[in-house]
């Protein structure tokens, strides 16, 4: 790969992790600079001119930690209140996840998901992150704390935002 595309590929990647945590290009290509061993952007471009390109490696290790930005904010959430919300979506549209079930409801043109120690909400102003709830701490039981699921979750979240504005729009 030459050095453009390998600078091509980092401010690509920098793009996505940027749009995925809400931060500015500037600070993401700034932090993968940063996990390639350079202060700044700006040093990890003129370097590059020098004929420095990234390894295999390097670019895996970058494109690991922009994979691993999940695009929602996770909070602790009452068990009370979890439970009241599962209670609430009885008679919300119910799926399957692999093998976790689901509730899924637009609710005030909020779209809320919802699963046993787990919800998503997604809030009706577009340019806010979706809420991820949990009962329990990252303890490698709740599906939301797996990428891939969560990945799918939000997917399904989108779609229904997107029908109801259509609907009401």
């Amino acid at each position: 790969m030459t050095e453009a595309n390998k600078l091509s590929s980092l401010r690509r990647l920098a793009k996505r992790y940027a749009r995925a945590n809400r931060v500015s290009l500037h600070q993401a290509l700034d932090l993968l600079a940063g996990e390639l061993g350079f202060v700044s952007w700006t040093k990890l471009v003129s370097t590059s001119k020098k004929d420095w390109i990234p390894s295999p490696e390097q670019m895996a290790s970058v494109e690991a930690i922009v994979e691993g930005a999940l695009p929602a904010d996770f909070q602790a959430g009452h068990p009370a209140a979890m439970a009241h919300r599962l209670a609430y979506l009885d008679n919300a549209e119910h799926g399957m996840i692999g093998d976790h079930p689901y509730r899924l409801q637009v609710a005030l043109h909020d779209v809320i998901m919802v699963g046993d120690g787990w919800s998503i909400t997604v809030p009706e102003n577009p340019g806010a992150r979706p809420i991820v709830q949990t009962v329990t701490e990252n303890d490698g039981k709740c599906p939301v704390f797996e990428l891939e699921f969560l990945q799918k979750a939000l997917s399904l979240v989108s779609v229904h935002k997107r029908q109801s504005v259509d609907f009401v729009g």
